[in-house]
């Protein structure tokens, strides 16, 4: 196994990582690079393993005072995303490469963990991360002596009316979260009910920052998908929200 520093030169191979180069997600991984460029020039810092010239895993971290998530710090980094291909998880390379973000972080490194296979909170507290605080199904977790803190802040996801409001959010860090939300607004933009639809889209990072929003799908405050859903569920989650019409905050 071998590692790679994160650099322009290198980063399509997140693509392969992610998305197998699925031409399905051509665009979700433009808007990615796009993100990359952007964290790139904030301080973005990260490594990419590889095994036999494949790249199996990945992780991405940059200044939290740049991290783009409803977090107050100073000095730290923040851990964006840890990734490694389930075929390759008992080779040690997620503990890999997590080691080089810490080694790269003299002042203590934050990140928000998940219950489930993406960055589970299990693993970072075998690493020595401790639990800080939790919004949103999501937890904050600290390591060293990083001083972060989570932003309560909440929003009102749409005005309340007699259409059905619907939010993407999407997070153009991940292929997967962009392509759900391009996934949801199709079938919104060609729903026979589309004149009773209010349809926002935005940034979930740009929500995070300004509106202590983690992102995702909401119709009328709710959000409907814990994982990625497929076109069935997309669907008969929109029938369910036009059905009910009962906005909410969230």
């Amino acid at each position: 196994m071998r590692f790679e520093f994160l650099t322009r030169a290198n980063v399509s191979a997140l693509h392969t990582l992610c998305t197998s180069d699925n031409p399905e997600f051509a665009s979700a991984n433009a808007k990615r690079e796009e993100w990359l460029n952007e964290m790139f020039r904030k301080g973005l810092r990260g490594w990419i393993a590889f095994q036999d010239r494949q790249p199996i895993g990945y992780v991405e971290y940059l200044p939290v005072e740049a991290a783009p998530y409803p977090i107050v710090g100073q000095n730290a980094n923040f851990l964006t995303c840890l990734w490694v291909l389930p075929q390759f998880k008992r080779l040690g390379a997620g503990g890999s490469l997590l080691a080089a973000c810490l080694g790269d972080s003299p002042h203590g490194v934050s990140t928000m963990g998940y219950q489930g296979e993406h960055k589970p909170i299990d693993f970072f507290k075998h690493f020595g991360f401790r639990d800080i605080d939790q919004k949103d199904g999501a937890t904050l977790l600290v390591y060293g002596n990083a001083d972060v803190q989570l932003q309560h802040t909440y929003l009102s996801t749409h005005a309340k009316s007699d259409r059905l409001a619907a939010d993407v959010l999407f997070n153009p860090e991940c292929p997967w979260s962009t392509r759900t939300a391009e996934r949801v607004i199709e079938q919104i933009e060609k729903h026979p009910a589309r004149a009773e639809i209010e349809l926002w889209v935005g940034d979930c990072w740009a929500c995070g920052v300004h509106l202590g929003l983690l992102g995702g799908v909401y119709l009328n405050g709710v959000q409907p998908f814990t994982s990625p859903p497929t076109d069935a569920e997309i669907a008969r989650a929109i029938e369910n929200a036009l059905t009910v019409r009962i906005p909410s905050d969230t």
